[in-house]
């Protein structure tokens, strides 16, 4: 038989053509995603999307529940209160007392009775000198006064019996007056006396130097053994008061009225001390006053507060900040 011919097959296209059909589909899915996902974000943001029976309301649990990210929102009611106003100055800590003790009368010092940076009480002797010219001074005195109020006593007795003898016409009236004249003479002396013997007991009083304040003594100026006269410029050592103590600052001349206005209406302005860098608040204290004249040269008034300083950490001269 004859051979039989071969049957034909169908063979694939081109190479080409079938790559340009299969990017050309992939093209158009990708433009379909991104039309779909832009028509999506548009609606989920839009206003009306979520709004109870609006066209793009979804449930809880849909796709524009809170699982998709819906914003949290919170309320709060309206109330009104009061803002601090604040005013910030650089002040310095001014002590409301300071004493430089010096002797009233001059001597040796013999005893010396302080150690420096001691804090002392009102009238606690810090000091003493050599009293024994002085005890003698007062004991001359006292004599001198016990003298004369003898004579004085005498004069008044004698006196006594010329007026007698003057109402029975036995003696001359010159005599009763110059006898009258005496005891008034010695009267006087009597008088001075006693002011001669109360200035030798505050001398001797003088010798036990005491502190005229509470608060801090400062550095010894003098040691024992010195001769020191009374009066003397140095002084024996400084006492400062340190509870309480002042904060002096400056305020602008434009904030004055605020100021004026608010202590008229009796209220206690808040100053708080901080220290350089504005960290630490060292002491609260009170507002105190203001100046009677605004500085030409800066436009501030002088202004104080005054501060209780328990914990002591507020120091003479120290820089503070006053808020």
């Amino acid at each position: 038989s004859d051979p039989q011919p071969p049957a034909k097959t169908s063979l694939p296209g081109p190479p080409g053509r079938r790559r340009r059909w299969l990017g050309a589909v992939l093209a158009l899915l990708v433009l379909a995603l991104l039309v779909g996902g832009s028509w999506y974000l548009v609606n989920r943001s839009a206003p009306g999307a979520r709004g109870p029976g609006g066209p793009g309301a979804r449930g809880p649990g849909g796709p524009g529940g809170p699982a998709m990210g819906a914003v949290t929102v919170g309320q709060a009611r309206a109330r009104q209160s009061t803002l601090a106003i604040n005013l910030d100055a650089l002040g310095t800590v001014t002590p409301v007392t300071t004493v430089t003790v010096r002797p009233q009368v001059a001597g040796v010092m013999t005893e010396v009775l302080f150690t420096e940076g001691q804090m002392v009480k009102k009238g606690e002797v810090l000091a003493r000198i050599d009293p024994r010219s002085y005890e003698q001074a007062l004991m001359q005195a006292q004599g001198t006064r016990v003298r004369d109020e003898a004579q004085l006593q005498a004069a008044r007795v004698t006196l006594g019996r010329y007026q007698t003898l003057q109402k029975q016409d036995s003696i001359a009236r010159q005599e009763v007056d110059t006898q009258a004249a005496l005891v008034k003479q010695l009267e006087g002396t009597v008088i001075t006396d006693r002011a001669s013997e109360a200035s030798a007991k505050l001398n001797l009083d003088y010798t036990r130097v005491t502190s005229p304040i509470a608060g801090r003594v400062g550095l010894r100026a003098v040691d024992p053994g010195n001769y020191v006269a009374a009066g003397a410029s140095t002084g024996i050592a400084v006492v400062t008061q340190i509870t309480p103590i002042d904060v002096q600052f400056a305020v602008p001349q434009d904030r004055v009225p605020e100021i004026h206005e608010r202590i008229a209406q009796g209220a206690k302005l808040e100053v708080v001390a901080l220290d350089r860098t504005r960290a630490e608040t060292l002491d609260t204290g009170t507002f105190l006053t203001l100046d009677n004249i605004v500085d030409t040269s800066t436009g501030t008034v002088k202004a104080k507060a005054r501060f209780a300083n328990a914990g002591g950490k507020l120091f003479p001269n120290q820089f503070v900040h006053a808020r």
